[in-house]
């Protein structure tokens, strides 16, 4: 039951936090334009044209393959519902000659509603003992009626010779640290119906000076030869105390000299081939 649960939870944090090319031309778009594009292309999946939008400073912080890999598709059936209920309205707009602040009425699905649902549905017989099939976790997750929340977003931009763009702070990831990272494999039970599992555990250190909402850490799997085989992107969702978009996970942010734990279900299909892991913050969302 796992995975299609924690696939749906990386999916709404990205339409709840918010995450082309770069090009010479100038845009002349306005502020709230451009702050609009971004979470048009956000909510719609297209990671290279909100790449594209970030300032020069977040760009040259993250290589834009790694950018876009490290998204959800916006693929499956539940993705499109989730942007489906996405909605925003500029209602504030600040400007002066080199920065800007843009603050938005914003619509997302309600993470905590949404898994207080799914939790009431199997956990019960999950705890009895009863395989869940994906598949049917899969379509009750299609046939449900997403609830959603109403928050307050902000988004910053800075004016740059090639017009207004989006303020990521991806090179505050340099100041996430990881600790004590461990991976714990567990070979299930198949008379109760658990599958073999493996997770990854750890801690993050914020040794900046700014709250975090959240933190996507890169997950590379490595064989008995030490050789990489695959990888994963988990997200620590810690959330804000006010009514930023991230509140909506409903924690305390990762606050300046705080230490989190996070965790991150590996696919039950490399259990068997995983003996060892290495990590690494990929990029963090401020909290607002």
């Amino acid at each position: 039951m796992r995975a299609p649960l924690l696939f749906c939870f990386i999916f709404i944090a990205g339409l709840v936090s918010g995450c082309g090319t770069g090009s010479s031309e100038v845009d002349d778009r306005t502020p709230e334009e451009v702050a609009t594009a971004y979470l048009s292309a956000e909510r719609d999946a297209d990671w290279a044209s909100a790449y594209a939008l970030a300032s020069s400073v977040d760009r040259a912080a993250r290589d834009s393959v790694a950018f876009v890999e490290g998204q959800p598709s916006g693929n499956s059936a539940m993705e499109a519902k989730m942007r489906a209920v996405v909605s925003f309205e500029a209602i504030e707009t600040t400007v002066d000659d080199s920065t800007a602040t843009i603050v938005f009425d914003y619509t997302a699905a309600d993470a905590d509603a949404l898994t207080a649902d799914f939790m009431g549905a199997f956990m019960g017989r999950a705890m009895a003992g009863e395989e869940i099939d994906e598949a049917e976790v899969e379509e009750a997750l299609n046939r449900t009626e997403i609830p959603t929340r109403t928050t307050r977003r902000t988004v910053e931009l800075v004016r740059e010779p090639s017009g207004w763009r989006v303020v990521r702070n991806w090179d505050y990831a340099e100041k996430v640290a990881l600790s004590e990272v461990a991976l714990e494999k567990s070979p299930g039970n198949a008379e109760w119906g658990i599958a073999p599992r493996a997770t990854v555990r750890g801690e993050l250190r914020n040794t900046g000076d700014r709250d975090v909402g959240l933190v996507r850490v890169r997950v590379v799997m490595l064989n008995a030869d030490g050789a990489p085989f695959d990888e994963t992107v988990a997200q620590a969702f810690y959330g804000t105390d006010g009514e930023g978009a991230l509140a909506a996970m409903g924690e305390s942010p990762l606050r300046p000299g705080y230490v989190k734990e996070w965790a991150a279900y590996l696919d039950e299909s490399v259990v068997d081939r995983v003996d060892s892991v290495r990590v690494e913050v990929a990029d963090v969302e401020l909290a607002e």
